[in-house]
């Protein structure tokens, strides 16, 4: 997600300047800080956000200001994500809910990035939840997180992992869950454990005081005993009909006699009547602005401006207006001007919008914003326009555009959820596609799948020998050899694999423009384990060499490729210079993962020097983070310590380390890895010389 965009989505909702004080509801939050969990639940339209937004600014950041004289008093940084369809699936979830506490304690978390990087759909929620609760453990000052709009969620590994926070996260901690509908979450649970406070529509609803204060904001005149009573009553003190009835009265001349058409309204028809009386107010401009904008989930007004078709200008002026008129507009970023509606209004006005115009218009609109979206990198936000009209083709040309980007950064989970976006008979029908969903299932270590998308590319470029051109053709093959060989090289003939991997390498060597760092990495490590080392060293080291504009993390994995080429071919002291300067440039770059292999490279080169004190001290520091690199440098530094141990007579301690990387793993989706783990048992055994028992249970 753009930088930018996600901004927007950590930026708290603002009070606007007509809101008026509910100080019963900001005691009942203030009180709740004592529990684990505050469980804002009301249907749409209930000022829950704005509620929320209020009792941060009038408490807990006067709070703040307050304890900086009295120190007896904490202070509480409040940190806010609002919620939508990009956060759907756990790791995008995390990801933004870190940004989010980043926003506060800019250096945290950076365990849960390396583990969301590298991990991705594989990701252990445990190990997650715990990462966050360390970082959190770490922090100096109490915090508070909201999540805003929770009822957008359906992934159950979400709410495993907010049932996991809540339940360890330290005092210090506390989370806001603002929805319509109850989570799925342990909420009995806790409500006899005294984890949770709940404030629920019964509690958000307005008093018919309170009704009373808030019609009377920026009238003329105080309305009617009776007008505010039927008011009162017809909307049950929800807010957005409350707001909607101010709008529609500011001007109206005579008050009694609106009072008498509110009477003649039923309540199941007030708020359509509330709505229409707003927008029949407005000029015809500024309803057109409104109805055309609403299907923007965020906006700002070179965006308004290309879907509505006027100058950007003009659309700042109206934007300027709405807010003035206080016609439910949000801003969510104040310095890069990006706003959205009030969702409640934003559903009204979509409902006006398909009634009001053609379907040819309204797939207009969405072309409009997933043109200008696409310009500005909201790739996530473009698709959901381009399927909204639907255009499946220019959806699968704009996820092809994008690919090599997306394998160039390793953004595995982002490019899945891209190519789930695009119709799947489409996908079948694009080698670009295939090979990239190839990679995303090498990633996740299914061969199966893997293969299968590979196949089905090169099926294709068969029967389209003209419709690709013929660079693009070479660079899809050379990616399906090498996405073979990597995936199972013992399926080729040795001899004959290794004359392939000379041609394309020949080939690739004027083509590293147009491929991603994962094809050389890939090709030398499958050609080193064909034999070749000096093949591998000369195609890992020419491309560092030639490619010096790749992102640093990617020189690093290339590097850190050769360090292990030349401990292989038996060339330790270059290892470790490899290692070294690695280890360095994770140091220097905050590349958590790098540092990790770099200390599995000293570790190795540890044991094949006899150097078992030196090695202990590496093998233990990958063991720190074993859920890295997706596990395996974990299972190769365990089986490395249980031989130190068992020469020294310490069977037992690798008894005790198997048992924690058990646990430690359970979750993670990669089948080999238990089975890896599964023989460690055994291996434990055996060198301890119970065979019996490494036979019987393994």
């Amino acid at each position: 997600m753009p930088n930018i965009l996600l901004k927007t989505k950590l930026h708290r909702p603002l009070p606007g300047r007509t809101v008026i004080p509910r100080p019963r509801i900001e005691e009942r939050l203030h009180i709740g800080l004592e529990a684990r969990l505050t469980l804002v639940s009301a249907p749409a339209g209930f000022g829950k956000s704005t509620l929320v937004s209020c009792w941060i600014s009038d408490r807990l950041e006067a709070k703040s200001e307050a304890s900086s004289q009295d120190l007896s008093e904490p202070i509480a940084l409040a940190t806010w994500l609002s919620l939508d369809e990009t956060d759907i699936l756990l790791p995008t979830f995390i990801s933004h809910c870190v940004a989010a506490i980043r926003e506060r304690h800019p250096q945290s978390c950076q365990l849960v990035v390396d583990l969301l990087e590298q991990m991705q759909s594989q990701a252990s929620i445990e190990a997650l939840v715990d990462a966050v609760c360390q970082s959190l453990e770490s922090l100096q000052s109490p915090l508070v997180l909201v999540l805003d709009d929770l009822h957008v969620i359906d992934d159950p590994g979400v709410y495993a992992f907010l049932t996991g926070l809540v339940q360890n996260a330290p005092r210090q901690f506390h989370l806001v869950l603002i929805t319509r509908v109850d989570p799925p979450l342990p909420l009995s649970r806790w409500r006899a454990r005294g984890y949770v406070n709940e404030l629920r529509m019964r509690d958000l609803s307005f008093t018919l005081d309170e009704a009373r204060i808030f019609l009377t904001e920026n009238l003329d005149e105080p309305p009617p005993d009776e007008l505010v009573a039927t008011l009162h009553q017809r909307t049950e003190g929800w807010a957005v009909g409350l707001w909607l009835a101010r709008l529609a009265l500011r001007g109206q001349k005579d008050l009694t006699l609106v009072a008498s058409q509110m009477d003649s309204v039923g309540s199941r028809y007030i708020v359509d009547y509330l709505v229409d009386e707003v927008l029949d107010h407005q000029p015809t401009e500024v309803q057109e602005f409104l109805i055309a904008t609403a299907l923007l989930n965020r906006f700002n007004a070179e965006l308004c401006a290309v879907v509505v078709g006027i100058d950007t200008v003009d659309a700042e002026s109206r934007i300027q207006d709405l807010l003035r008129e206080n016609l439910f507009l949000i801003e969510l970023s104040a310095p890069s001007r990006w706003y959205r509606y009030h969702h409640q209004f934003q559903d009204m006005l979509l409902s006006r919008l398909h009634t009001r115009c053609s379907q040819e218009t309204i797939r207009q609109l969405h072309r409009r914003a997933a043109t200008w979206l696409t310009n500005d990198g909201q790739v996530d936000e473009a698709l959901r326009h381009l399927l909204a009209i639907p255009d499946p083709v220019a959806a699968a040309d704009l996820v092809e555009s994008r690919r090599l980007s997306a394998l160039q950064e390793q953004r595995f989970f982002g490019l899945s959820i891209w190519l789930g976006a695009v119709p799947l008979t489409m996908v079948y029908q694009r080698p670009l596609l295939l090979v990239a969903l190839a990679w995303v299932h090498f990633d996740q270590v299914d061969k199966r799948q893997c293969l299968a998308a590979l196949a089905r590319a090169e099926v294709l470029l068969e029967e389209m020998p003209s419709e690709l051109s013929s660079s693009t053709r070479q660079m899809i093959l050379l990616e399906c050899f090498t996405l073979r060989l990597a995936m199972d090289h013992r399926a080729f003939d040795p001899a004959q694999a290794l004359e392939n991997a000379r041609d394309w390498w020949s080939q690739l060597r004027s083509m590293l423009l147009q491929v991603h760092f994962n094809v050389p990495l890939q090709l030398a490590y499958s050609v080193q384990r064909l034999g070749d080392v000096d093949l591998a060293l000369e195609i890992i080291l020419t491309t560092v060499e030639a490619m010096a504009s790749w992102p640093i993390a990617a020189k690093c994995r290339l590097l850190h490729t050769a360090g292990y080429v030349y401990w292989c071919g038996g060339n330790l002291a270059e290892a470790e210079r490899t290692f070294l300067r690695n280890l360095q440039l994770a140091q220097q770059h905050e590349l958590t993962l790098i540092a990790h292999i770099s200390h599995h490279g000293f570790g190795a080169i540890a044991d094949a020097r006899n150097q078992p004190q030196i090695a202990e001290q590496h093998h233990l520091e990958v063991l720190k983070n074993p859920h890295l690199n997706g596990g395996r440098d974990a299972v190769m530094d365990l089986f490395a310590l249980i031989r130190i141990y068992a020469h020294v007579g310490q069977p037992d301690k690798a008894r005790l380390l198997v048992e924690e990387l058990k646990g430690q793993t359970r979750t993670i989706h990669r089948p080999h890895l238990h089975d890896q783990i599964a023989a460690l048992e055994a291996f434990v055994e055996q060198v301890s010389g119970n065979v019996p028992a490494a036979c019987a249970g393994h």
